[in-house]
This record gives structure tokens, sequence and C-alpha cells, in this order.
């Protein structure tokens, strides 16, 4: 079953210096968006979070790690039924 999300976002991010190489970037974020499940319209709501911490590995390489927590609820059009969809994404890079 198709599920497309269409619209504004808004959110804010903050990253700060822990140590001279190290880093700390928390962001938080609330969408409204036009919705549609299968062949029903509505309209969806809901916040995402993340926490990221970055530090330097070897030489001009660096490694990151990431949490990502969402949180969204579609509510048909003309109807009581909705759906909630909360997951978390963790992910880890390295960048050169």
């Amino acid at each position: 079953m198709t599920h497309i999300d269409k619209g504004p976002f808004a959110g804010l991010s903050y990253s700060f210096a822990v140590s001279e190489t190290a880093g700390l970037s928390a962001s938080a974020a609330y969408g409204i968006f036009d919705g549609q499940i299968g062949a029903g319209w509505g309209e969806t709501r809901g916040f995402s979070y993340a926490l990221a911490w970055s530090d330097a590995y070897r030489g001009d390489m660096a490694y990151f790690v990431r949490l990502k927590l969402t949180n969204y609820r579609f509510e048909l059009d003309n109807s009581s039924d909705y759906v909630e969809r909360r997951f978390a994404v963790l992910s880890a890079g390295i960048t050169f």
C-alpha cells in the first residue's frame, strides 16, 4: 500500500563543540502534510527528533552516529480512522 505525504515542516537545530574535534547536535521538527494512503486522502501531522555525535577518526576522516525518532499521525478525511507511524533510525558513517 502506498503512503505519500506532501507539505511543509519547520524545525530547529543546535550544534556545539564538545572538544576540539567532537561535536553534538540535536534537532526537532514538526510537519503538517497532505497525505494519501491507498485511495484515501487525509492530513498527516507529526514530530521528528534527532541526536547526533561526530568526532575525528584518523587524519582527515571523521565518524558520526545519529539517532532519529519520528512520530506521525495520518487522519483520513471525513472519518475518525487514523494511522500512526512511529519509527527510529540509527545511522553511522565515516566521512573523508
